[in-house]
C-alpha cells in the first residue's frame, strides 16, 4: 500500500507554494484600522511677559479636554491659559518643564513631550509690621488704638530691587523710592480696614505686586 500518494517532487512543490502564500499573508496583510488617531498634544508659547506666559494648543477643536502641568506644582484645564509662574522669585531667569495632556471623543488621549519654558523672575515682597504688642509679638498689620503703621522690608531680593511704590489705600500720596528705610511710617486718621498695595521693580525690569490688608480700630464685640 502506498502511504504517500504524492511524489517527493510534487510534495515539495505544493508545500513551497503554500509556504509562499502564508508568508505573503503574514507580512503584507494589514488588518482594518479603527480610524481613531491619537489626540494632538503639541502646543506653543504665544507670549512671555516676565513670569506670565500665554500657551496655545495646536488643536483647539470643540469637545477636546486639556490638562496643563506647568512644572511648578500647579495645573489648568483651560484650553489656552495665561499662567503666572508665582514661584519664579528673584532678579534672574528660571526654567519650568510644561506638558499638555489632550483627550477627546474622536481621538485617543495623548500627552506632549515636556517643553522647557524660561521666564524672568519677579522680585520678592515681604514687608513686616515693625510695631509689637506688650509681649513683643508683631502686630501683623492689626492696630487697635494706634493708627500709625511702621514697616520693615524683609524681602529676599531687596539688595537688587530697583524701585518701590506703596499705595496706602486711604487716598493719600503713595510712597516711592529705591528702597524702604526701616520704620517707614504712615498714619491713618480714621479707623477701618485698608488695602495696602506694594509694587516692586527688579533689576531685570520685572515688577511684582502684593496687597496687604491693614486693620485699624477696636476689636469687634463678641456676643454669647
Amino acid at each position: 500500500m502506498n502511504f504517500f500518494p504524492l511524489s517527493y517532487q510534487q510534495f515539495s512543490s505544493r508545500f513551497g507554494l503554500y509556504s509562499f502564500f502564508f508568508v505573503f499573508w503574514l507580512f503584507l496583510y494589514q488588518p482594518p484600522q479603527s480610524g481613531v488617531m491619537p489626540c494632538n498634544a503639541n502646543f506653543s508659547v504665544s507670549s512671555v511677559n516676565c513670569n506670565v506666559v500665554s500657551f496655545t494648543p495646536a488643536d483647539n477643536t470643540q469637545g477636546l479636554t486639556y490638562l496643563w502641568d506647568f512644572g511648578d506644582g500647579t495645573t489648568s484645564t483651560e484650553s489656552s491659559p495665561d499662567h503666572v509662574f508665582a514661584t519664579a522669585i528673584g532678579n534672574g531667569k528660571q526654567s519650568f518643564n510644561v506638558t499638555l495632556t489632550v483627550n477627546g471623543p474622536n481621538c485617543d488621549g495623548a500627552t506632549s513631550a515636556p517643553m522647557t519654558v524660561e521666564v524672568d523672575q519677579v522680585p520678592d515682597i515681604n514687608l513686616e509690621d515693625a510695631d509689637t504688642d506688650l509681649f513683643g509679638n508683631s502686630l501683623n498689620f492689626v492696630h487697635c488704638a494706634d493708627g500709625t503703621l511702621r514697616i520693615r522690608d524683609n524681602s529676599t531680593t531687596k539688595a537688587t530691587n530697583r524701585s518701590y511704590e506703596i499705595d496706602w489705600g486711604d487716598g493719600s500720596a503713595p510712597f516711592t523710592g529705591n528702597n524702604i528705610p526701616n520704620n517707614t511710617s504712615h498714619t491713618y486718621n480714621l479707623p477701618g480696614q485698608y488695602d495696602i498695595t506694594v509694587t516692586v521693580t527688579g533689576d531685570n525690569n520685572c515688577t511684582n505686586s502684593k496687597v496687604i490688608p491693614f486693620f485699624f480700630g477696636s476689636n469687634p464685640s463678641v456676643g454669647f
